[in-house]
């Protein structure tokens, strides 16, 4: 047997202030961690951050569907255990601390080299997660990744410090593709200050985004327009800044499109795993993923030669500064495409960095472990238009209350051969041990 650990909440326990999620976001989360089944075999167990009934989670030929755990675990020393991010869960033994300096600075020497416009330190090496036995590897490498529960391990601290935004944003200028003005603010003269500085700039924004240091799936965050007064700020963002001790500014974009890519840290090498398009709402917040079918991903996400280029080398760039800082384990990174002020458009090619699994890895796992074709969207149930062409594969149920929306998930094929038709010969028995 090996443990799943579904803690999609890595980013609270990282704060050491205490505090964890309300129930509705934990049973959110919940949900979305019921998809690390993909990695899974029938006799592992997956713990999640919230309970989840069995049987909303769906019976889909050539997933697993492993036993459901939820509070406290008491595994054998040993266990081999898979993590969605580097950091405890459940009630975590840590004391609660100040947690505001660990983003690992990119000063000094052995980070000169550090560039989009040169090879990474250590080789590259293009492994699409596009096969099963590709997900199999991607399982297999995480369950021998060091377990962040030791005492005396610096795995959780590592992995803290590079999810902090303030290691995102310092990163972003050293390879000089930040956004005009982004960066963090202790104060709100820092707010005023920053949003001054730009207003005056090239660049000009209208509106700006403030991000706690650890945050996802849209939480944690508030929009400021350039124009407000100090009053006004610290009605806004008083709060969120008080309760965190900093945050993040970016200038809020006009974005036109979205794009993933994910990674694996290795000691020997930096992976790039694949590229998607991430579908987002109006403020920015997840909503899906769209992977291309397998080969396609330049045309399918409209992407030219050079900006694919430009992604990929951004993309080793900072899988290099994550090796040097030695974080080891899966990335995820952000992109987008803007409309600038004057109408034309840019590529921001470098948004987040989460040095964890992602949605996007468990979308490409699932891509890859169906063996699909052509392209497909992984969302919750109902979310925007479906075309007459897709089959809808469900995942997880709604539940039975009905309340929420977006309380189930699905995976929607866009064409190809009927995914019950890619099974069979192709995939060995669930119950079989993987090497």
């Amino acid at each position: 047997m090996r443990r799943l650990i579904a803690n999609l909440d890595a980013e609270v326990r990282w704060r050491r202030d205490g505090r964890i999620l309300s129930g509705g976001p934990r049973a959110a989360i919940a949900g979305w961690g019921s998809l690390l089944r993909v990695l899974a075999l029938e006799e592992d167990r997956l713990w999640l951050p919230a309970p989840l009934a069995a049987e909303r989670v769906v019976a889909v030929p050539g997933l697993a569907r492993p036993g459901l755990d939820h509070g406290r675990l008491d595994d054998p020393p040993g266990t081999p255990t898979l993590r969605w991010a580097q950091a405890e869960h459940g009630v975590s033994r840590r004391a609660v601390g100040d947690a505001s300096a660990v983003a690992p600075s990119l000063d000094g020497e052995g980070f000169d080299s550090l560039s989009v416009h040169r090879p990474p330190s250590i080789p590259s090496r293009c492994r699409p997660l596009e096969s099963p036995a590709a997900v199999d590897r991607l399982a297999d490498r995480l369950a021998h990744l060091p377990s962040p529960d030791a005492q005396d391990s610096r795995v959780e601290d590592i992995a803290a410090g590079v999810n902090h935004r303030a290691f995102g944003l310092s990163l972003a200028r050293r390879l000089g593709i930040a956004a005009p003005g982004a960066g963090m603010a202790r104060s709100i003269d820092e707010i005023v200050a920053r949003l001054a500085s730009v207003a005056e700039g090239a660049e000009p924004a209208l509106r700006w985004v403030a991000k706690a240091p650890w945050t996802s799936s849209g939480r944690d965050r508030v929009w400021l327009d350039s124009g407000s007064s100090r009053e006004q700020l610290e009605a806004t963002a008083g709060a969120l800044l008080r309760r965190h001790g900093m945050l993040a500014l970016e200038p809020w974009d006009d974005r036109m499109d979205d794009f993933g890519q994910l990674l694996w840290v290795a000691d020997e090498a930096l992976e790039w795993l694949g590229m998607h398009r991430q579908r987002v709402d109006a403020r920015g917040q997840f909503v899906g993923v769209e992977v291309p079918a397998a080969g396609t991903a330049r045309d399918a996400l409209g992407l030219t030669p050079d900006e694919d280029a430009a992604l990929r080398s951004a993309a080793l760039a900072v899988g290099d500064a994550l090796h040097r800082v030695g974080y080891r384990g899966p990335v995820g990174l952000d992109a987008r495409r803007i409309r600038t002020v004057d109408g034309g458009t840019a590529l921001r090619r470098l948004g987040e960095i989460n040095a964890r699994l992602t949605i996007g890895h468990l979308a490409h796992a699932l891509v890859a472990r169906l063996e699909l074709q052509g392209s497909a969207v992984l969302a919750s149930s109902g979310a925007g238009a479906r075309s007459g062409a897709e089959r809808v594969i469900p995942l997880l149920a709604p539940s039975a209350k009905g309340g929420r929306r977006g309380d189930g998930l699905e995976l929607r094929v866009s064409a190809g051969r009927r995914w019950e038709e890619r099974l069979g010969t192709a995939r060995r028995p669930l119950g079989s041990t993987r090497r």
